[in-house]
């Protein structure tokens, strides 16, 4: 669960670089690539103030919300890193799902058939 909160972190994060983006453009002012492009330039382009008072504005309230996503992401990272470091079932580089019908035997407190898994009954 928290791997898919992170990516809807990022996803968020993509959108609203993306809409910086965009925003810009409509002004003939296109950046590099990434977030990184929008924290590094956004500051000189305010201080050439080539854009309305509205405009900047709302580019700085897109900054923070996307300065509030970078945040949640490094707050997921540190979750699944602890996470890590207190499950010794998962490994560093191979975070997945849990799959195996052992893991679920494993988690559930269910014993598994002969074969290794477990009953369908004992998944319901």
């Amino acid at each position: 669960m928290i791997h898919r909160l992170r990516q809807q972190c990022i996803s968020h994060r993509t959108s609203l670089s993306n809409q910086v983006h965009a925003y810009l453009l409509e002004f003939g002012i296109s950046l590099p690539k990434g977030v990184k492009a929008i924290h590094k330039n956004l500051s000189l382009i305010f201080e050439k103030n080539e854009l309305g008072p509205i405009v900047i504005e709302w580019l700085h309230e897109l900054l923070a919300a996307i300065s509030q996503e970078e945040e949640r992401e490094d707050d997921f990272n540190k979750l699944i890193a602890d996470w890590v470091k207190q499950d010794e079932r998962v490994q560093i580089g191979n975070i997945k799902q849990i799959t195996k019908k052992s893991d679920c035997a494993y988690i559930s407190g269910k014993q598994p058939d002969m074969r290794g898994g477990l009953k369908r009954s004992d998944l319901m």
